[in-house]
């Protein structure tokens, strides 16, 4: 189980997302897991979010960011829970 769940909830982020992850994996810290949630993107950020995410969550319907994080938290094992935004 790893000490740290990172949540990034996404939508349409594909101009910006793979430049949060990048930043995210270079990190010196390494127990963490990576949890993107993916809410019914019609651009790139699924595909992007493939090649970093421990774990993928794809939700349908109308994005809406609570729901997101929550799904996030829902699928997160770690024993700290932060959540990041896509845009960063």
């Amino acid at each position: 189980m790893p000490n740290l769940s990172v949540i990034v909830p996404a939508y349409n982020s594909g101009k910006d997302i793979e430049k949060c992850l990048k930043s995210i994996r270079s990190s010196t810290y390494k127990d963490y897991e990576l949890v993107i949630v993916d809410c019914n993107s019609q651009d790139e950020t699924r595909l992007i979010a493939n090649r970093y995410a421990d774990k993928l969550i794809e939700l349908r319907g109308k994005p809406k960011s609570i729901r997101a994080r929550g799904s996030g938290v829902e699928a997160s094992s770690g024993n700290i829970i932060i959540n990041v935004d896509s845009d960063i």
